[in-house]
């Protein structure tokens, strides 16, 4: 294995019988190591090790280069030469380290084929002299009727290209809700990412949100989020406040209507965008399912609250409360006392010179007259009855405002 390493040569058809004969050596090594004969059959002893949960399979075996691909991020906007390098590069890698030194297989000589794609290896048709372009390649893909969701899955299961670009041509002018025939794509489609990036983002919402209570809709929720929402940095979380975003709205299917636990984990960034989309265009999303799912969302709205006076972001804070959410603020005093930060984000959302929305709670409301200097005697004296342990507390209100409310006359 050492020395097939260490060869090198600018012939990119070798470089690629080298890693694939790599890789078999690399399968052998580690099985030997496990204890297991030479010329143990590999599957039996994959299967044995599974059952007795010994060593996970990819210990043992590398990935191959159409495994390797399903699990690649943006695999069919890659060009094919680029996903083969990224697979020659990951094989080096796992070498380099049951070997205990750094080596290179030279990869760019893989720019150098002629290459027409398709679901399994990419069909090599020569290899030219010069660097082959990668901003566009050829690829084999079926003819038919691309309205027909299970002409496409059939196609899928037996390993027949499908042209993502002509499905999203088609998907565009015939509206689908077919909610069942989408996810039986889905489960057959090895890329995700492609099936649903040919679905119009309107009608993924339109999915999504009719079908939420169900099933089926949670399950699109899982794949649309799982897919898109890896890190607060994906890019349907930077632009995020449109309307129709189905990754925010796949995120709000799960927020309100769990399918499990493992549904609650979210990344607190990806959180404050998902609870400052909702607080926009969550309405007619806004029913829970159950008490516990109201009372998580009073939560998170309540955490959500404290960090954004944390940080400061003022203009956050106060869209998360002037929208769908304006009428759960916590304004009971008792809430308040043992949450100072509560009642400095009740300042900022009040001095907010838009305005207030008519759900608003009381307290915020005078909060408004009183900062926008049209308070009456009546009101100053309701605030300071009312909530006058949490308002003159030091360290609640923002400076300059204390005043106010310590000293009506």
């Amino acid at each position: 294995l050492s020395s097939l390493c260490m060869e090198s040569d600018s012939d990119p058809l070798s470089l690629l019988a080298r890693v694939g004969l790599a890789s078999a050596l690399y399968t052998r090594i580690r099985l030997l190591e496990g204890g297991f004969s030479a010329d143990t059959d590999e599957t039996a002893v994959l299967d044995s090790a599974n059952e007795r949960g010994c060593v996970e399979q990819d210990e043992y075996v590398l990935e191959s280069y159409p495994d390797y691909c399903n699990g690649l991020i943006a695999s069919h906007c890659r060009h094919p030469s680029i996903r083969l390098s990224l697979w020659v590069l990951y094989i080096q890698k796992r070498i380099s380290a049951l070997m205990g030194f750094d080596f290179t297989f030279d990869r760019s000589c893989l720019r150098r084929l002629t290459l027409i794609d398709q679901p399994s290896f990419p069909l090599i048709t020569g290899v030219g002299i010069e660097l082959q372009p990668i901003t566009d390649c050829r690829a084999f893909a079926e003819q038919g009727d691309y309205t027909d969701l299970e002409w496409i899955r059939v196609c899928l299961q037996k390993s027949v290209a499908i042209n993502w670009e002509k499905a999203k041509e088609v998907w565009a002018q015939y509206f689908t809700s077919d909610i069942t025939g989408m996810l039986r794509i889905l489960d057959e489609c090895p890329d995700r990412e492609a099936v649903l990036d040919a679905i119009e983002p309107s009608n993924l919402c339109a999915l999504l949100g009719n079908a939420r209570e169900t099933k089926d809709g949670k399950r699109l929720a899982n794949a649309v989020a799982e897919t898109y929402a890896s890190s607060p940095s994906a890019p349907a979380l930077v632009d995020y406040l449109q309307a129709a975003n189905p990754v925010l709205l796949a995120l709000w299917v799960r927020y309100t209507h769990p399918l499990d636990a493992s549904d609650e984990a979210i990344d607190p960034q990806v959180e404050e965008k998902l609870l400052l989309w909702a607080s926009h265009f969550g309405q007619p999303y806004l029913s829970c399912s159950s008490e516990e799912v109201a009372f998580k969302l009073q939560r998170q709205l309540v955490l959500q609250t404290n960090r954004l006076v944390t940080d400061g972001k003022y203009v956050e804070l106060s869209q998360l409360w002037h929208g769908v959410f304006a009428g759960h603020f916590p304004a009971h005093e008792c809430t308040l006392q043992h949450n100072p930060t509560l009642v400095e984000a009740a300042f900022h959302i009040a001095a907010d010179p838009s305005p207030p929305p008519n759900d608003w709670c009381p307290l915020l409301n005078d909060l408004a007259l009183l900062l926008s200097n049209q308070a009456s005697p009546e009101l100053l004296n309701r605030l300071l009855t009312q909530h006058r342990p949490a308002l003159c507390r030091k360290d609640s209100a923002p400076a300059g405002l204390m005043a106010l409310t310590i000293n009506p006359g």
